[in-house]
């Protein structure tokens, strides 16, 4: 799978298994109800005080390039990364494309497919960022969940305005089977007005999002992020769904274990082999026989609590990114040569990606890469400190130069590359992103080499090897060669005297720790 495949699949969500109607997910024999009286412990602490919004919009990817370009919105569209159609808008399942399919299968339901290419990321996380700024005008408790899906808080937007959104739900409502649904046989009123008031917030976000950006979304509300995210998948597309309190517990045992957010594949398939498939078996259950089935009580302790419909997990609200990370995968790579010409690549989207985000507020300080070898799921990662003056000059070649040999330098020793390898993915990341601060600028010129300067081991030395003999094993040669020419000839001269004496020195001196503490290898 390709860049941004992978990206996609942490950044979007795989949505295939929750677009399935109710009615083709429900078996009348499994549709038996949760238990009437919940021990203590299933009980929970915030009962149906909250009210949560899941905004998930629908088809994004393909939704951008309509936006783009708006001859394709009535064409069946997908968006191609590598061999594989990573999403697709509603045109096009109406013929039979699905997400995650293979372009050949693809073509061959949907001759006319039109697809285009998704590699790079940048316009899908333009509109991203449009988005989520839009509801951030609404409230700040906004989780983002990928590019396309957050959740909302809006407990106190409602406390402070909900008398003057007065009325019934807007949208769907989920009532349990029932053909009929009266407000008059809502046992708690106060909540259902709550949740009446949500939805019309609800509708008034997406209606913001189409008129303001041109997308349609989806909507789920609840007083938890479960049951809300639950209500969103149910009515696809356009479309939003309130979950009233009185109807949880049917809405959950109707679905299979798989269909509930945050129980994953392997917990799915360990129960459904032991015979329970639906959450309705599940929530019968002793607790004891469940971590016998899922082998760990804090596993079986939040399968056993999300079955029986009990999520008290807070909307966190998502800040500034924590880390820059560009990774491609691919069937093969057994040279140094190709894999040194990926990372040229996969450093050149990197650095365009963290300045495009960043626009100059914060500096990464370590540099990660992660490989992962054929017929290997396990990535081996290295990472080092990024030296400073990298993200201080304003030539921009000099920084990706700087940076790819950052990564080449980390490659080595991820991997022994004198020996036979097979490369099957790379990832590279900025991490520890800090604040610029007018101190990051003195140090800069203070360590900025005057124009046109060369380093003293480029000018006396012809090779990295021969280098190599001049510095200690510790010293990292491409960091060391960034330093100005006083500077290297201060520091070779310093660590030419017996390493005691070197290390009583460097040691009196502070300037001159934090310098070699610098560009000093990590192991």
């Amino acid at each position: 799978m390709s860049t941004a495949a992978r990206t996609s699949d942490q950044e979007e969500k795989d949505e295939a298994e929750w677009t399935q109607t109710l009615s083709q997910v429900v078996s009348p024999s499994k549709k038996t109800k949760l238990m009437a009286i919940q021990p203590p412990a299933l009980i929970s602490k915030l009962g149906n005080s909250r009210l949560i919004v899941h905004i998930d919009i629908d088809c994004f990817y393909a939704q951008v390039e309509m936006l783009r370009n708006p001859s394709l919105r009535d064409r069946p569209l997908g968006i191609q990364q590598k061999n594989i159609v990573v999403t697709c808008n509603y045109v096009a399942r109406a013929r039979g494309v699905s997400k995650l399919s293979l372009v050949s299968e693809a073509k061959l339901k949907c001759p006319d497919l039109v697809l285009i290419r998704g590699e790079d990321l940048t316009p899908y996380r333009d509109v991203s960022h449009k988005m989520f700024e839009l509801m951030r005008s609404y409230t700040d408790k906004v989780e983002r969940l990928g590019l396309d899906e957050c959740f909302l808080d809006v407990t106190d937007v409602i406390s402070r305005i909900g008398d003057k959104m007065q009325g019934a739900i807007v949208g769907h409502i989920y009532t349990g089977g029932e053909s009929a649904f009266c407000v008059d046989s809502v046992p708690d009123r106060d909540s259902y007005n709550r949740l009446a008031a949500g939805s019309q917030l609800a509708a008034k976000i997406r209606s913001d999002l189409a008129d303001t950006i041109g997308l349609t979304s989806c909507a789920g509300i609840a007083h938890s992020k479960l049951l809300a995210k639950v209500g969103g998948t149910m009515n696809k597309p356009n479309a939003q769904t309130t979950i009233l309190p009185i109807y949880s517990d049917d809405l959950l045992s109707c679905l299979k274990v798989g269909q509930i957010p945050w129980i994953g594949s392997k917990c799915s398939k360990q129960l459904k082999e032991a015979g329970f498939e639906f959450v309705s078996d599940v929530a019968l259950l002793p607790h004891d026989k469940l971590v016998d089935i899922l082998g760990g009580a804090n596993t079986a302790q939040n399968v056993y609590l999300l079955c029986h419909g009990i999520d008290d997990s807070e909307v966190i609200p998502s800040g500034a990114a924590k880390q820059y990370s560009i990774e491609d995968s691919f069937q093969e790579c057994f040279t140094v040569e190709e894999a040194h010409h990926r990372l040229d690549t996969l450093c050149s989207r990197l650095l365009e990606r963290y300045y495009h985000d960043e626009q100059d507020r914060r500096i990464p300080t370590t540099a990660r890469i992660s490989v992962r070898k054929h017929s290997s799921y396990h990535r081996e990662s290295r990472q080092c400190a990024l030296p400073l003056a990298i993200f201080q000059t304003s030539n921009r070649k000099e920084q990706l130069d700087a940076i790819c040999s950052v990564f080449k330098s980390l490659l080595s020793k991820a991997l022994d590359l004198k020996k036979p390898f097979h490369l099957t993915l790379i990832n590279v990341a900025f991490t520890g992103l800090k604040l610029k601060t007018s101190t990051d600028s003195n140090l800069y010129k203070f360590f900025r080499p005057s124009a046109g300067q060369q380093s003293i081991l480029s000018s006396e030395s012809s090779t990295m090897s021969e280098s190599n003999k001049r510095l200690p094993k510790d010293i990292d040669v491409t960091v060391f060669e960034t330093l100005p020419q006083d500077i290297q000839t201060e520091l070779l001269e310093r660590w030419k005297k017996p390493a005691v004496i070197a290390a009583k020195q460097i040691n009196s001196n502070s300037t001159g720790t934090g310098i070699k503490r610098y560009f000093t290898r990590k192991a």
